[in-house]
């Protein structure tokens, strides 16, 4: 949560989290009702705008649809997909997201096979897996393939605020 949060605060949202999810396009924030029966057509229009680089869908209930939807926004750099119903199925749609640094999966049913997709995205440097179903040997495959991928797990998460210098 306090990786959202610090988004949040930087953006200079001051909403409260769960009550709307902010798009970070360019210098301009847009904000969607969680509750919004028109959640896909907000993601067709925002893909149709490449300059998106960041997006909170924290706790949206996208289908598979959905998150192709999603896939069509090519541009993203950061996406939070905290406590969403994303599967490892899901994450293979993804493909197209070459620019994609950032992924936040917390809370979320993704397991050891959805890591084999991660090691795919191109510029990933940092995926957030605490509260999936991924394990410690889905964790290694991961650092094996893609060494450079900061990684946060359950085990790790307590020592985040010691710098790597």
């Amino acid at each position: 949560m306090y990786y959202s949060i610090l988004l949040f605060a930087f953006l200079g949202w001051t909403e409260p989290l769960g009550q709307t999810r902010i798009v970070n396009v360019g210098q301009t924030c847009l904000s969607y009702p969680v509750d919004s029966s028109s959640l896909h057509n907000h993601l067709k229009q925002i893909a149709v705008n490449q300059q998106v680089k960041v997006l909170d869908l924290q706790g949206a209930a996208l289908d598979s649809q959905g998150w192709e939807q999603v896939a069509r926004i090519t541009g993203l750099e950061e996406l939070q997909l905290v406590g969403t119903r994303i599967t490892d199925e899901d994450l293979k749609t993804f493909r197209n997201l070459k620019r994609l640094l950032v992924l936040d999966l917390r809370g979320t049913q993704i397991s050891d096979r959805g890591v084999e997709e991660l090691a795919k995205f191109p510029k990933l440097q940092y995926v957030d897996l605490r509260g999936t179903r991924v394990s410690h040997a889905g964790v290694r495959m991961l650092q094996t393939k893609r060494p450079n991928i900061f990684v946060v797990t359950d085990r790790n998460s307590h020592s985040l605020l010691v710098s790597k210098n």
